[in-house]
């Protein structure tokens, strides 16, 4: 009985619905208002109440549409949106397309006034038996669409669903709402710009919205391009884009197409025989894949970076990230980027030959390349197994990768302080023994930070000590001559120098925590912000901070502002940015670059050989490459990358050489430049010559007729590569680029220890040899970078290869691992 009386009120409900519909008919087919009967029932009241208190105008959303991000050409790098969605103009869409959907969903579309009464009536009595009519227009089609794509924009779905509703008075209260939108819009826009909406809005399936969206990707061609067949098809989706989706369901695809042509032709839109004719011809598809967001961009590294750049430095995007975000996803966006897409390409390239992706070895590779001057990032790129999210190349804030100690490329910002103060590249630093413990309080580190306990500072093979310059020290990378030099000019003031700089932490603190550990680059940090502060230099002295985005450009053709070409002055005076370069051109062999362009850089290697690095720049380009242990700090001494076995690898050996190729490709089309200022003199400039195991007087000769004033030291070189009373090395050490007139300082052999055998002794170029500087000179964190192969000079430190294979470090493994060379050397703290 109660089940009897149930359905029995549902009918009573149902009919006073329709009764209410009728009403509601009647009034809009005369265009009046509805004046409420005092003997209407309940769900009459309702459904008529309803109608009443709808407000006259629909809010008509802004259509989401995707948003691409354009490499500095134009090329597309990526495309992100949450709707696959182009919007076109009506102009822009074939007339077929037109045709097809008037036809199959509307086709008294020019005829009504947005409501199509004996359709809708049909559609009332159909929704009272349970049955699921549509009979909408393409005007109350459109309504529905921007009632749900509203409610969804701010994330109810409650109104969501009730804008689907089909059933019950819910769903005839729901055709009244459409009804009444439909009306006020018809009043207000043309059946041309509201078929444009529709079109524009509407789903067809395959994650596709809208009539160019569905063109490309079932045909491949634009929307203005539809042939009759193939408008027929996207037409036919629109009610049921899962059903009809061809690429699922081809033959049912095929059906829906034909029933739309034959109505078409029902409809006089076509010929008979042009509908006939379009019968004949198969679907045709050419379906064209969808670049869902950074997942399937040319460069998903690059893609998530300008992702995030924007969320945190745009707020013209939104108030808060989440907006940004979501204004990102579906505001149809052009981004102009900075990105150079053939180095990109190329970087990648590099990058991943070197250092094949490895998920066993834990080993990988990241670099960046920057305009100095300017700021403008020109390439990030990396070699990690797909699906890694962190990006190595920029800092935490937007990768969420940490960065990496970077050892001894932090001796940059000494030389640049000890300049600052006074000091020139010929002062005078002492290299004590490796090991010598340091009183933490010589390092003034008080002025800024808590002093630790005792800091003992290793070389790694030990045996560089006595006075050299700045520039041997530098050029050789010697530890304990560095921390001499910390403590000449205070840990405090370099860490102020490093920021000033933008040397930053890879989680943006101020760089120095470990104190005075700084000097030899304890912290870690992004190859972006390596390139960045390098650039400094190259900028003589100007500071500009990284930035990934030309411009964001709206639909309508405005820009959004932007905080970009932010550039300061480093505090680094022209003089010292060119001093300093003129040092750091002596880390690299002369003619490094392709065309012999002029660079400088400086390469650093962490605890445990675990990080390499080489950073340097030219005029034109900054770049850091970093290679190593993106997870940890393990050691890589006797490990095998690719197809090569590293017993000991180096910033020179290991990063040196995807660092020469990135910058030859970065300089591509470039003309060529020199540094301005005091490094500018390349023309004067000469190589200091191999004089070692010369005599005393021999050597003056040699280095007279190069051009080099010449002094002899005091202090004597233990030695056993050389007899006792020669040359045993020389400061600045042999192959270094100085300009004539300087002065070269010959060190003589002190002699008495009787030559160890060669294969007890890790000579330069022999295998096991610190290829970039401990070779005679005992260097740490990496030497000087120069021809492939070449041996180092002894007791000058050894020079290493970038540009090929370097001595002691990597050997082709033709079917089984090298044996490996001598032992490593102990573990140093930093180098």
């Amino acid at each position: 009985m109660q089940r009897r009386a149930t359905r029995f009120t549902n009918v009573l409900n149902l009919m006073g619905a329709f009764l209410a519909a009728s009403v509601v008919m009647g009034f809009l087919a005369a265009g009046l208002a509805i004046p409420l009967v005092g003997g209407a029932g309940a769900t009459t009241k309702l459904a008529i109440g309803t109608f009443e208190a709808l407000p006259s105008q629909l809010t008509t959303p802004a259509i989401a549409q995707q948003t691409r991000i354009l490499a500095a050409d134009g090329t597309e790098l990526a495309t992100l949106f949450n709707e696959n969605r182009s919007v076109v103009p009506l102009s822009q869409v074939s007339p077929m397309m037109h045709k097809a959907q008037v036809a199959i969903e509307d086709e008294r579309f020019y005829e009504h006034g947005g409501v199509d009464v004996r359709g809708l009536m049909r559609a009332f009595v159909s929704t009272m038996r349970g049955d699921k009519q549509g009979a909408s227009t393409i005007t109350q089609q459109y309504v529905r669409q921007s009632l749900i794509t509203n409610a969804l924009r701010n994330d109810n779905h409650d109104a969501a669903a009730a804008a689907e509703q089909r059933n019950g008075v819910s769903g005839i209260i729901r055709k009244l709402k459409e009804a009444k939108y439909a009306i006020e819009i018809e009043k207000k826009m043309s059946k041309e710009q509201i078929l444009e909406g529709y079109l524009n809005l509407v789903f067809y399936g395959a994650n596709s919205y809208g009539v160019e969206a569905a063109a490309q990707r079932y045909f491949s061609i634009p929307a203005k391009n539809l042939t009759l067949a193939q408008s027929a098809m996207i037409a036919g989706m629109a009610q049921q884009p899962t059903a009809y989706n061809p690429l699922i369901y081809p033959q049912a695809a095929l059906n829906r197409r034909n029933a739309v042509l034959d109505r078409m032709a029902a409809g006089n839109f076509v010929t008979k025989d042009e509908a006939a004719e379009a019968k004949e011809s198969p679907l045709g598809l050419k379906p064209q894949d969808i670049k869902t967001s950074c997942e399937s961009a040319v460069d998903k590294w690059v893609c998530l970076y300008v992702k995030s750049w924007l969320k945190k430095n745009v707020p013209a995007l939104g108030a808060n990230e989440a907006e940004r975000e979501s204004r990102l996803m579906h505001g149809g966006l052009t981004i102009q980027t900075t990105f150079d897409m053939k180095l990109l390409k190329e970087s990648r390239r590099i990058l991943t030959e070197w250092v094949p992706p490895s998920q066993d070895k834990e080993v990988g590779s990241a670099s960046a390349v920057v305009e100095p001057g300017t700021g403008k990032v020109l390439a990030i790129s990396q070699s990690s197994q797909p699906g890694k999210e962190l990006i190595w190349s920029v800092d935490h804030e937007y990768g969420s990768s940490s960065g990496f100690q970077i050892g001894s490329t932090a001796k940059m910002y000494a030389v640049v302080e000890a300049l600052k103060q006074g000091m020139t590249a010929s002062s005078s630093v002492n290299s004590a023994p490796s090991g010598t413990v340091y009183n933490q309080a010589r390092f003034r580190a008080a002025e800024c930070k808590a002093m630790g306990g005792p800091w003992p500072v290793h070389n790694v093979e030990g045996s560089a000590s006595g006075n050299m310059s700045i520039r041997a020290a530098t050029v050789a990378s010697v530890n304990t001559a560095f921390a001499d030099l910390a403590t000449k000019i205070g840990v405090c003031k370099q860490k102020a120098t490093m920021k000033d700089m933008g040397l930053h932490t890879g989680n943006g603190k101020p760089y120095g925590d470990f104190s005075p550990s700084i000097i030899l680059g304890a912290n870690n940090a992004s190859p972006l912000t390596m390139a960045a502060s390098y650039a400094t230099l190259a900028a003589n002295g100007k500071y500009c901070e990284p930035y990934p985005v030309e411009s964001v450009t709206q639909h309508d053709g405005k820009k959004l502002p932007l905080r970009i070409g932010q550039c300061r002055d480093s505090g680094v005076s022209a003089k010292v940015a060119q001093d300093t370069t003129d040092i750091l051109k002596g880390v690299v062999s002369p003619n490094n670059l392709s065309e012999g362009r002029d660079s400088a850089a400086k390469t650093g290697t962490s605890d445990g050989n675990a990080q390499t690095w080489m950073v340097g720049y030219t005029p034109q380009r900054s770049a850091a490459v970093w290679t190593g242990r993106p997870n940890n700090n393990k050691s890589m001494q006797g490990i095998r990358i690719g197809s090569r076995y590293w017993g000991n690898p180096y910033g020179g050996t290991l990063s040196g050489p995807s660092w020469k190729k990135i910058m030859d490709a970065a300089h591509v089309g470039l003309p060529k430049a020199q540094f301005s200022g005091s490094a500018a003199h390349s023309n004067n400039r000469v190589a200091v010559p191999t004089v070692t195991g010369s005599s005393e007087e021999d050597a003056k000769k040699t280095l007279e007729a190069a051009g080099f004033k010449v002094t002899v030291s005091s202090q004597k070189e233990t030695t056993t590569e050389v007899e006792p009373g020669t040359v045993a090395r020389t400061d600045p050490p042999a192959g270094t680029q100085i300009n004539k007139g300087e002065t070269v300082s010959i060190i003589l052999a002190a002699g008495g220890a009787p030559k160890p055998s060669a294969s007890a002794s890790a000579r330069p170029g022999a295998p096991g040899a610190r290829p970039d500087g401990a070779a005679g000179g005992g260097a740490a964190g990496g030497g000087a970078a120069g021809a492939p192969g070449a041996p180092g000079a002894p007791g000058g430190g050894g020079r290493a290869g970038i540009a090929g294979v370097p001595p002691g470090g990597a050997a082709p493994v033709p079917g089984r691992p090298a044996a490996p060379a001598a032992p490593p050397p102990p573990p140093v703290p930093v180098r």
